[in-house]
């Protein structure tokens, strides 16, 4: 009985540990990597399944393998496997999230696209204007598209079923601000998604609230992400600046 009650015991204080490590480093991930909402539009929490596995990985091995009968030595090695093996699994995990975070957000004609790390081709990273960074290490850039001629529309759609969305084309990709005067064309007033959504008027009113505005002041544009997950991101009307987000399908 004794023997299992000090497994268990070893098994609870490497997990405590373990969720205590884990929880820091994710949350410094997802401040830096996948701030609100993009936790939830770029898939940023399934992406740490591997960082959640080493935290049950470790522990489970430390169960299986504690044995209080073991010399110092045997212990000590036991623990340097299992260590070995949790950390490569939450690197893993932490990797993969890095890899396929969130960089731009870019205008496309009529929504808003989140373009991810993972979603440009290297053959396409040198193409971008000059003034604009491809990969950046930390945060999201906010971009629009240049206009298309009719032969660029169709190559840009040919590109975008293999794959390459048009927002990942990054030689079409201007400054926000040189995009302002065709975003805020496109974005429809507040009130029209009110008529069109009335169920959720209050959710949308908050945005307008919070930001001190009224609602002819506030617009809105569908924002897609990962796997077309759509939100509905809100535009101050005169500026075009983002004022907030809701878990809303505008379309």
């Amino acid at each position: 009985m004794r023997f299992y009650i000090s497994k268990i015991r070893a098994f609870f204080v490497h997990f405590i540990i373990s969720i205590v490590i884990v929880s820091v480093i994710s949350a410094v991930a997802f401040v830096f990597f996948y701030p609100f909402p993009y936790i939830f539009i770029s898939g940023g929490a399934g992406l740490f399944l591997f960082a959640a596995l080493g935290v049950v990985l470790g522990p489970l091995l430390t169960f299986v393998f504690f044995n209080p009968k073991k010399n110092r030595k045997e212990k000590i090695l036991d623990f340097s496997v299992v260590a070995c093996l949790q950390v490569c699994a939450i690197a893993y995990g932490i990797f993969s999230a890095y890899e396929a975070r969130p960089i731009h957000v870019v205008f496309e004609y009529d929504r808003f696209r989140v373009i991810h790390a993972n979603d440009i081709p290297e053959e396409l990273i040198l193409l971008a204007p000059k003034d604009i960074i491809a990969i950046p290490k930390m945060g999201i850039t906010w971009l629009a598209l240049r206009p298309l001629s009719s032969l660029e529309s169709f190559n840009f759609t040919m590109q975008a079923l293999d794959g390459v969305a048009v927002s990942a084309q990054t030689q079409l990709w201007i400054p926000y601000e040189q995009g302002l005067p065709e975003i805020l064309k496109e974005a429809k007033l507040l009130k029209q998604l009110i008529n069109k959504f009335p169920d959720r008027k209050d959710e949308i009113l908050d945005t307008a609230v919070r930001e001190g505005l009224d609602v002819e002041r506030v617009k809105y544009l569908p924002i897609q992400g990962r796997k077309n997950i759509t939100w509905t991101v809100f535009l101050n009307a005169q500026t075009g600046q983002p004022l907030g987000y809701l878990n809303l399908d505008s379309f």
